[in-house]
C-alpha cells in the first residue's frame, strides 16, 4: 500500500503545465484534488484533478495571482460539487533543480494543507528518471517534511482504483 495514488491524467496535466511555465524560466503551481480513503485503518489520497489558475511565477517561487483567485474558485466548486472533492494537496515546480520542499514550501504545506493525508508534489520539468520527469510526494513530519511513498495509477474508482 502506497501513502498516496495520483491519477495518470493528474501527472500529465501538470506536467504539461509546468513544462509550459519552465520554458518561460518560471516555476508553476496547482491544487490537488480528489478523496481520501482508508484500507486496514490506514489513510491514504488519490488525487484525481489538477486544478491551476494564473499564475505569478518567477524562476524561484511562485503563487496565484490576485486575478487568478476567481477562475481557481470556479474550478475547484465545480470539480467539488459535481465529484464530491477536497483537496488533497498540491503540486509546484522546481525547473532545473530538483526535487525537495523549501523552506517556503514547507510552510505553505504547514498554513494549507496539514492534515495527514496532504501531500506536496514537486515536478522538476528539466530533469528525467526512469518514470518521465523527476516527480517526488513529500508529507509534513516532526523534523519537518520526508518523501511520501506513491503510485501513479490509471483511473480511480469508487474506493478502489485500477492501475
Amino acid at each position: 500500500m502506497f501513502e498516496a495514488y495520483v491519477e495518470k491524467s493528474v501527472v500529465e496535466a501538470a506536467e504539461g503545465f509546468f513544462s509550459t511555465m519552465a520554458a518561460r524560466g518560471l516555476e508553476a503551481m496547482g491544487l490537488l484534488a480528489g478523496r481520501v480513503f482508508t484500507w486496514r485503518g490506514k489513510r491514504y489520497a488519490v488525487a484525481e484533478d489538477f486544478v491551476t489558475a494564473k499564475n505569478k511565477a518567477s524562476a524561484v517561487s511562485v503563487r496565484f495571482s490576485e486575478d487568478g483567485f476567481g477562475e481557481l474558485v470556479e474550478k475547484l466548486e465545480k470539480t467539488a460539487r459535481k465529484r464530491k472533492k477536497i483537496f488533497v494537496g498540491w503540486a509546484h515546480s522546481h525547473p532545473g533543480y530538483g526535487c525537495f520542499l523549501s523552506g517556503t514550501d514547507v510552510d505553505t504545506q504547514r498554513k494549507y494543507f496539514p492534515e495527514p493525508f496532504h501531500v506536496a508534489m514537486v515536478i522538476d520539468p528539466l530533469k528525467r528518471d526512469g518514470e518521465g520527469f523527476m516527480k517526488r510526494l513529500y508529507k509534513l513530519d516532526e523534523r519537518g517534511y520526508r518523501e511520501a511513498s506513491f503510485a501513479v495509477i490509471e483511473r480511480a474508482r469508487g474506493s478502489g482504483f485500477h492501475g
